[in-house]
């Protein structure tokens, strides 16, 4: 672990696993700065804790061994399994997203530094532990939590090898319904899960994080009503040129 320079911050908040591991999962702070969220992560009144905290400038914190269970995900689940801190390692990224905004009222970026620590520190851990799923809080517990937020990058560490993104062709001309469904059936195919679904009343709807794929699913539809509609004159045009040709 030396090689990242990684310091040891001591959190109390852990017990034994029960499962061995099997995810990693990000989370953003949400507290206006890295100091408190340490503080509070290694107070025990708290009862929260995670195994490893990114500052802004990538300096890293580890606050619980990874063969402990630190206390990160409270209420969740994933493909059947419950007890989430049993089978994961936890990733705090100092953010204060949506509860301490900038100074121009949007929400903080990350800051590159931390992501570049995010990314070495992910892919040490994966080649430590052997192919572990690349997840959001949002994934684990959709219903009750945003991290790490819309501006974590989720394409970016696809890119780098860390979880899925669904990838869509600029030049793909199927209608909107047939686009709906490959989206739908390349989640279920990311996630090995059929609790997925469009308009389903299911609650799980993983891929990455939860908030980034609905994001990226209006960004596609708005593009697929764009080419959509593009198409459509071309066609009518051609149609009309025919008519004019051949009169039914």
């Amino acid at each position: 672990m030396s090689d990242l320079g990684i310091l040891c911050s001591h959190s109390p908040n852990f017990d034994d696993r029960t499962s061995p591991i099997s995810l990693l999962v990000m989370h953003y702070t949400g507290m206006k700065t890295g100091k408190e969220a340490l503080e509070r992560l290694c107070d025990e009144k708290s009862k929260v804790s995670s195994h490893y905290l990114v500052f802004e400038n990538g300096e890293i914190h580890q606050l619980v061994p990874e063969n402990k269970r630190a206390w990160h995900a409270g209420i969740s689940s994933w493909k059947g399994e419950k007890d989430i801190n049993s089978c994961s390692i936890g990733i705090e990224i100092v953010n204060g997203s949506h509860n301490y905004l900038d100074a121009d009222g949007k929400i903080p970026e990350y800051k590159n530094d931390q992501l570049k620590a995010v990314i070495a520190l992910s892919k040490r851990i994966i080649n430590q532990h052997g192919e572990l799923e690349f997840l959001g809080h949002s994934d684990i517990a959709p219903s009750r939590k945003k991290d790490p937020g819309e501006h974590f990058p989720w394409e970016y560490m696809a890119s780098e090898g860390l979880g899925k993104w669904p990838l869509i062709k600029s030049d793909d001309r199927r209608t909107l319904f047939e686009l709906m469904g490959f989206v739908v059936s390349a989640a279920q195919k990311f996630v090995g899960t059929s609790d997925i679904g469009v308009g389903d009343g299911k609650q799980e709807m993983p891929v990455g994080t939860t908030i980034a794929l609905l994001e990226r699913g209006a960004r596609v539809i708005n593009a697929v009503h764009k080419r959509l509609h593009a198409s459509m004159k071309i066609e009518l045009k051609m149609l009309a040129k025919q008519f004019a040709q051949d009169p039914v």
